[in-house]
């Protein structure tokens, strides 16, 4: 597991080699308490400003890096006797705040998009890993059940220059997480391809808003 700020460079695929035998490199953060549901009727999508503010003395402690989870819990898309997963959510990072509103630094589209007066949007602080970076080597695996990179609960991160061979299911996962960027790499084979939707390049899951996430050029 990785802490924030840290960054694994190599000298090249051809210099420098991870192997595992299970597991991978883990990127995950911390999360708090859900507090009470939030609506579309709170939230001013023009100025990305939410009337209300339960998290103010959370904030007053330190208000960098602050990000915020939004899910919609149990919602219409879920099929007749799931557990109510919360697929859909979004991670925003705070931009301001007062004791009454939080002003985000980016929209909440989707997640609200999703939610209605009888399922309300919940919303929760996190602690995110923040600032961890890949960069130009190798990584691959002996193992069945790993994935090279999982980022859960994170944030301004990335992975650059990499060849990823041959994990047990994917190269990377992408979850709760926002601002991750995939770029200049090289992904190739998984030794469990299709079997429970496994073995994919990048696989982003729940609340990893799709627009917030970048992979360029591999």
């Amino acid at each position: 597991y990785l802490q924030r700020n840290i960054i694994i460079k190599g000298d090249g695929s051809d210099k420098t080699r991870f192997t595992f035998t299970d597991y991978g490199f883990k990127i995950f953060g911390g999360v708090g308490a859900i507090t009470a549901g939030i609506s579309s009727a709170n939230y001013n999508s023009a100025t990305k400003t939410l009337n209300s503010n339960p998290f103010k003395d959370w904030l007053n402690q330190d208000n960098r890096n602050r990000f915020l989870e939004i899910t919609v819990p149990n919602g219409y898309w879920h099929k007749p006797g799931e557990d109510g997963n919360n697929y859909v959510g979004q991670i925003v990072k705070v931009q301001s705040y007062t004791d009454n509103s939080i002003t985000f630094v980016d929209d909440i589209g989707l997640t609200l998009s999703f939610s209605g007066a009888g399922n309300p949007a919940q919303i929760r602080n996190i602690n995110p890993v923040v600032g961890v970076g890949f960069e130009d080597f190798k990584v691959s695996t002996s193992g069945t059940l790993n994935t090279h990179f999982t980022f859960s609960l994170a944030a301004n991160c990335w992975v650059s220059g990499v060849e990823s061979y041959n994990p047990g299911w994917h190269h990377v996962n992408i979850g709760a997480s926002t601002y991750i960027e995939i770029r200049g790499c090289y992904i190739y084979e998984a030794k469990d391809v299709c079997t429970g939707g496994r073995g994919y390049g990048v696989f982003i899951g729940n609340h990893a808003y799709l627009i917030f996430q970048m992979w360029e050029n591999n």
